[in-house]
């Protein structure tokens, strides 16, 4: 009986899986964009600003819990081993969400110059403008 309860729940979720998602495709006409972003990139970069918002008052706070173990543990060794780890994981976890978002800026820098798409990119001190076909010399 209860195989053939399973072979039963199996095909009701793959005929709901596989036929509902059909009927509402076929009954648009047109896909519309819920979203603003037109690429991956710009929904990636949006992704990972709201990462960032949320995650550095985040760590913020985990940087002040892992201080409080550190004061609260008064020489006991098992706390501040305890204390020291929580903060090297904090750290971990900001760089991450940090080093995240510097790959995507590198990513994204990257395939602009690959693909030689118009960029609006900032000089820093000491760069050459004539490189970037700025200012013919």
């Amino acid at each position: 009986m209860k195989l053939g309860s399973r072979i039963l729940m199996k095909v009701v979720s793959l005929a709901v899986l596989v036929f509902i998602p059909i009927r509402f495709l076929l009954a648009q006409e047109s896909f519309q964009n819920p979203l603003k972003f037109t690429t991956l990139a710009q929904f990636l970069n949006a992704l990972l600003d709201v990462i960032i918002i949320i995650g550095i008052p985040i760590v913020t706070l985990a940087i002040i819990y892992a201080g409080f173990l550190f004061i609260s543990a008064q020489g006991n060794e098992t706390k501040i081993i305890s204390a020291k780890q929580i903060f090297f994981w904090v750290v971990i976890g900001s760089l991450l969400i940090l080093g995240a978002k510097a790959l995507a800026v590198a990513i994204e820098g990257t395939v602009e110059d690959l693909t030689d798409a118009p960029k609006s990119r900032v000089l820093t001190l000491g760069e050459n403008p004539e490189m970037y076909g700025l200012i013919k010399g």
